[in-house]
């Protein structure tokens, strides 16, 4: 999760996004964004994706004194993987060295990632295959792109530990820590006090109570 859908994912999707936004119509940047994020909409209704980004905006994209990169959570991130590649297929100019360089990056993260379904035949191949492919396509961007934007595709120490990922004989799927990940954001969130004493046991009297609060009921019949 770390490497993938808070590392190189993002990375990827910042930069592909910054790009793709300049072909949509607006008078200036926030509206292309807006209009980008239309064709978001239309891809998580038409495959029913639960996470879900509420927008999406310049500032969470671009940003100052660092990298480009997609601002979402993990789960977010993930669910824009085949949409990038849609988008690809769907706008990019393969004549152009840039746009098919970010074709062929969306599709080989896009097939890395199809290696996690229980449905794909040869998981270990896929992912052993596409992921070092999607690096040198990364790489390739960067390398062409950072005399003009210091800030377009870095690399980061994350996508070592892709490739190495991609290369272990071994799925994420199964040693993945989201579930962990997950209950501690939400006890996080639920532990958080807006007033009242500090103490041990109001804390934890008030986590308790509204992890109660937001666990359905089960129903016995």
């Amino acid at each position: 999760m770390h490497c993938a859908d808070q590392g190189v994912a993002p990375d990827f999707l910042g930069n592909f996004f910054k790009h793709m936004h300049e072909k949509y119509p607006g008078a200036n940047k926030k509206e292309k964004y807006i209009a980008l994020y239309q064709d978001v909409l239309a891809f998580y209704k038409e495959f029913d994706v639960s996470d879900r980004m509420d927008t999406l905006l310049p500032t969470f994209v671009e940003h100052q004194g660092s990298g480009h990169k997609l601002k979402c959570s993990a789960a977010q991130c993930r669910a824009l993987v085949p949409f990038a590649f849609s988008l690809a297929t769907e706008l990019c100019d393969l004549t152009d060295p840039v746009e098919e360089a970010l074709y062929w990056a969306s599709y080989h993260l896009n097939e890395t990632y199809k290696a996690l379904s229980s449905e794909c035949p040869e998981p270990l191949l896929k992912k052993a295959r596409h992921g070092p492919q999607f690096a040198l396509q990364y790489v390739a961007l960067h390398d062409f792109l950072q005399p003009e934007d210091n800030k377009a595709f870095r690399i980061k120490p994350k996508m070592h530990l892709f490739l190495h990922v991609c290369a272990e004989d071994d799925l994420p799927a199964k040693n993945w820590c989201y579930r962990d990940e997950d209950f501690g954001g939400s006890a996080a969130k639920m532990s958080r006090r807006r007033g009242g004493v500090r103490s041990l046991q109001g804390v934890s009297a008030s986590t308790l109570d509204k992890f109660k609060a937001h666990t359905p009921r089960v129903c016995i019949r």
